[in-house]
């Protein structure tokens, strides 16, 4: 598997092209749909689907454009709610996004399924926390960890169905996995999973009151 990693939208926004024989996935295409396109185009990949790890804005502004390209999207069925409600989506900030957010996902995952492209296979692992319906992609070798893991951080939790509770948890369960994993988050520098145990304090967090 092929792995391109783009910089998108004014947070910016970690997005991930992810293919294999000709077929490619789009992880977070949070905005530049063009550029995504372009890129897609420059490497001769055909895309296939869109994974969105969660559904807030700045992980999703360019799903319209690459449905109508396309792909199939799909999301957790927990986080739907904000491809429906803009107001979700942006989670009540006030930003010159563009364009109101209006998605309609292909399909929708809770966790434990196992999504197909060609040879490359997702497993969905369900880590609420960042927002109730925030997911990570696990490949061999990879996890595509959204907002849930960062270098050195986990993502905030004081956003509409986000729960520190729920966070803790999650990032254990990550802890907990075998082996190391390459860890693409969806914002900042990439790590790996055994750094982060080692160096993460919340990968280990139990009865800590963190503010996030």
């Amino acid at each position: 598997m092929e792995i391109l990693s783009l910089s998108v939208g004014m947070m910016p926004t970690n997005c991930y092209l992810a293919a294999q024989d000709g077929r490619a996935a789009v992880i977070d295409p949070g905005a530049e749909a063009e550029r995504i396109l372009s890129c897609l185009a420059q490497k001769g990949w055909q895309l296939d689907m869109v994974l969105l790890t969660h559904g807030h804005f700045d992980h999703v502004g360019a799903v319209n454009a690459l449905q109508k390209a396309g792909a199939r999207v799909g999301v957790a069925a927990a986080d739907e709610i904000f491809l429906r409600d803009p107001e979700r989506a942006y989670a009540g900030l006030r930003l010159p996004v563009g364009e109101e957010l209006h998605i309609r996902p292909d399909f929708v995952f809770h966790g434990g399924e196992t999504l197909k492209m060609g040879d490359i296979r997702f497993q969905v692992l369900s880590t609420p926390g960042h927002s109730a319906g925030s997911v990570c992609f696990l490949c061999p070798g990879v996890i595509f960890s959204g907002d849930t893991l960062f270098c050195g951080g986990c993502g905030r939790t004081d956003l509409f169905s986000g729960s520190w509770t729920e966070m803790r948890a999650s990032l254990k369960k990550l802890a907990a996995l075998p082996g190391d994993y390459r860890v693409l988050p969806g914002h900042g520098e990439e790590t790996t999973l055994e750094y982060e145990r080692k160096n993460n304090q919340l990968m280990g967090a139990d009865d800590h009151d963190f503010d996030y």
